[in-house]
């Protein structure tokens, strides 16, 4: 009975390493995930603020023409 007991809770024991061994690599897996979307939208963000950049001086440039037209 004792070495039966013994066993089952090796068993046990072991189980539960396997299930935490497991959730850190789905916890890893999940952290290089989102750590990559948020490089990609640094990304996106950076390209967004120099697009709007752009326009924006476009849009002072336009208005100095327009307003040379209107004169």
């Amino acid at each position: 009975a004792f070495g039966q007991s013994f066993s089952i809770h090796r068993k046990v024991a072991e189980d539960g390493e396997t299930r935490e061994e497991t959730l850190l690599q789905e916890s890893a897996s999940k952290e290089a995930y989102y750590l990559g979307k948020i490089l990609e939208m640094q990304n996106e963000l950076k390209q967004s603020r120099a697009v709007v950049t752009n326009v924006q001086a476009e849009n002072e440039r336009l208005t100095a023409v327009v307003q040379d037209l209107k004169e």
